[in-house]
């Protein structure tokens, strides 16, 4: 039996911290180079290409950031208010969704599974400031010409462009 090849795209990783995240920069660089363009992955070389990425691993102790501990314990630090989550703050994870201009009459009047559909994640640092549609999933509102369907949301647009939308 011949094995079913198919093709993998890999997206070459960013030049710098912040757009990594929530990933480590130096650990996506040594992942992408192990990977050889348009090559063959034997999968009996994964435990090496794997084990060199990540010699160490650095665990992260996820119970001291948490109420509810093993044992269903809840440690309630003196019954404060969380505003945002601790833990998504901890992982530096940036994460928002957005809209175009010409899909706000449509997610506006569309039940749940077709406004996921609309929905397009980007990073919250760059939609930040712009407004939000306070409907479904509150999604941030970009400029049309900020998302192309082939190639999808342009975040150097939204960079230099795309000036908040007043609604």
């Amino acid at each position: 039996m011949v094995p079913l090849l198919k093709p993998v795209y890999v997206i070459a990783p960013p030049e710098n911290d912040t757009d990594a995240k929530p990933y480590n920069l130096d650990i996506l660089h040594r992942t992408y180079s192990l990977l050889f363009d348009g090559e063959i992955f034997p999968e009996r070389d994964i435990q090496r290409k794997i084990d060199h990425v990540f010699p160490t691993i650095d665990f992260l102790n996820i119970e001291q950031h948490i109420i509810l501990k093993k044992g269903g314990l809840l440690d309630i630090d003196m019954l404060t208010h969380r505003n945002n989550s601790h833990l998504q703050s901890l992982l530096e994870i940036d994460s928002a969704i957005c809209i175009t201009e010409k899909d706000i009459g449509i997610y506006s009047k569309a039940d749940y599974e077709e406004r996921l559909k609309l929905e397009i994640p980007v990073r919250y640092s760059i939609v930040k400031g712009k407004s939000q549609l306070q409907l479904g999933n509150t999604p941030f509102i970009v400029p049309d010409k900020a998302y192309n369907p082939d190639r999808g949301l342009d975040n150097n647009y939204l960079k230099t462009n795309g000036q908040p939308i007043n609604q």
